[in-house]
């Protein structure tokens, strides 16, 4: 993996917030698919990091919304219940617990809303935080590998084999020269 990271090199302009991925490797279109997956996952992670607090505000206000309207629900129940149950009847405490539980269900339905509006805000602002990306030029199969060069490192290999090689011979040759005049003393 670390050869890997090697390989790949990334540039940011700060003044136009540009990033520029360059992978260089001996094999062209494997640099072209090391960019492009280099570019995904800095995409990914960029989003990721610069979304991460709208998400959990949106996640708590979410709840919130949820647990407002449980409550709203439940008073709207109770509300309906006592009116069923009290249709016919004038007294005052029945208008007065009446009127009191319609001004809880109220209230309840005040938060809710005001939850609801809070979630909607929320949502807001985690779009606006999500940044958009836009591909300037995707990446491209080079016509020369830009990696190690491989003409440079054939001669190099030439050069150091035939050296090798003429040493061996140049050994071998000496051996027999030396048997030879061994043979003549």
């Amino acid at each position: 993996m670390k050869t890997i990271g090697e390989k790949i090199t990334c540039a940011i302009d700060q003044k136009t917030e540009v990033i520029t991925i360059t992978v260089q490797d001996q094999d062209r279109l494997v640099c072209a698919l090391m960019a492009d997956s280099a570019r995904q996952h800095l995409e990914d992670f960029i989003i990721q990091y610069r979304t991460k607090k709208a998400k959990i505000d949106v996640l708590h206000y979410q709840s919130l919304a949820d647990k407002a309207k449980k409550e709203y629900d439940k008073t709207v129940v109770r509300y309906s219940s006592f009116c069923d149950a009290n249709q016919d009847v004038n007294m005052q405490s029945f208008l007065s617990e009446r009127d009191q539980l319609e001004n809880e269900m109220q209230m309840k339905y005040n938060t809710y809303s005001a939850m609801q509006t809070q979630l909607e805000a929320m949502k807001v602002k985690l779009q606006e935080k999500t940044p958009a990306f836009t591909t300037l030029q995707s990446a491209t199969v080079p016509q020369k590998p830009a990696g190690p060069k491989r003409m440079l490192f054939i001669v190099m290999m030439l050069i150091i084999a035939t050296m090798v090689t003429s040493c061996v011979v140049l050994k071998n040759e000496m051996h027999k020269l030396l048997i030879f005049y061994k043979k003549i003393i």
